[in-house]
């Protein structure tokens, strides 16, 4: 949950920057949606690769890589002077480090449980929507300071090599100061992380006494997912998964990327727009976490038809929305729906295959989430 929380943070907040972008860089909403649709795109596109990487090579090497390839690629995009650049380190580079994070990580805590498993993704899954709620303030805090501080400005100009004042050097700040320290948490974190219980010579959670303490990774592991991944893609099931998610991420990607921006064209302060989206953040918190366990004890199909109705009908209110009880009405309907149509996939996976190896499956299923956003 930590890792996923210091990975997810700077995208799941990228809202409350859009604006600054515009206004810094004089790069139109246009220009800053495609660098976050190639970000997405290329994080789906990088998905099964991951998923391949956590399988072949295990997980716990594949998120070194990914603390690794993130730190670089958040402190090139610091750096950024053209929009290409923006494209190239924040939209190409760094969505190899979120498909790491997203894919792999996600399929690995599948192995840890036997029984409880809809709790335990409903932790991982709810620090994904924590993010904002702990990284909103503090972007917003460090674009101030470093924006006011002399010394900070400093700061900023020996790590960038870039010269700026005010909003810009916050701006910059805002991506080296998450990318350095997320790196660093990731790394640690992941010291204390192992891929599956039997490396540690346990069983899963809920597995009874008799079972044998039995390796998933290694030799044998890799001849089982490729068999494994041949078989499931010949069943309807596999390529109905990546169509779900790819229009259920269709459905949600404008609003998450430019709800601040929506908020503050229509006379929102903004601070109160950056509140309507922290709103919608805690909602979806709360969704992320309730819906997982409700989809391993009553199924997954009722729960995600009530999670897809209420990421749709919302977007009503949308057409007529200037007052701020609109909006904030708005976060709440669309934030239950929003973080409860993605965070059952993992469910899903473990009902329709057992304890098949998912994590090349589930990239997949990312890889049409991405494309979808």
């Amino acid at each position: 949950a930590g890792m996923r929380l210091s990975a997810s943070a700077v995208r799941s907040s990228f809202s409350i920057l859009v604006p600054r972008l515009v206004e810094s860089f004089g790069w139109s909403h246009g220009i800053i949606g495609f660098g976050l649709a190639l970000q997405w795109a290329f994080s789906g596109i990088f998905g099964p690769v991951a998923g391949w990487l956590g399988d072949r090579y295990g997980v716990r090497r594949t998120m070194l890589l990914g603390a690794l390839v993130f730190t670089i690629a958040m402190v090139l995009t610091s750096r950024m002077t053209e929009f290409w650049q923006f494209y190239l380190f924040y939209g190409v580079l760094l969505s190899f480090a979120m498909a790491i994070f997203q894919v792999p990580l996600t399929a690995a805590v599948t192995m840890w449980f036997q029984r409880n498993l809809g709790l335990g993704m409903g932790i991982l899954q709810s620090s994904q929507g924590v993010g904002p709620l702990v990284f909103v303030p503090l972007v917003l805090f460090i674009v101030s300071w470093f924006g006011d501080s002399e010394s900070a400005l400093r700061v900023g100009e020996w790590v960038t090599g870039v010269q700026a004042e005010g909003q810009d050097a916050g701006l910059r700040a805002a991506f080296w100061v998450t990318g350095i320290a997320g790196g660093l948490a990731l790394t640690v974190f992941v010291r204390f992380f192992y891929d599956e219980p039997a490396q540690i010579g346990l069983r899963p959670y809920g597995a009874t006494g008799d079972e044998p303490v039995r390796r998933v990774h290694g030799e044998t592991a890799q001849v089982r997912t490729k068999v494994f991944l041949n078989q499931a893609k010949h069943t309807g099931a596999f390529w109905n998964l990546i169509g779900i998610h790819f229009w259920g991420c269709a459905g949600h990607a404008i609003l998450v990327v430019f709800m601040v921006a929506i908020a503050e064209e229509r006379g929102l302060t903004k601070g109160a727009a950056a509140g309507v989206f922290v709103v919608m953040s805690v909602i979806s918190t709360l969704t992320r976490f309730g819906v997982p366990i409700a989809a391993d004890k009553f199924g997954s199909k009722g729960v995600m038809a009530i999670c897809f109705f209420l990421q749709c009908a919302p977007l009503i209110l949308l057409f007529f929305a200037h007052d701020i009880w609109t909006f904030y009405l708005f976060a709440v309907l669309f934030g239950i729906g929003f973080g409860g149509e993605m965070s059952a996939f993992p469910i899903i996976n473990r009902q329709y295959y057992g304890s098949a190896p998912i994590g090349t499956t589930y990239g997949w299923q990312m890889m049409g989430s991405g494309i979808g956003m």
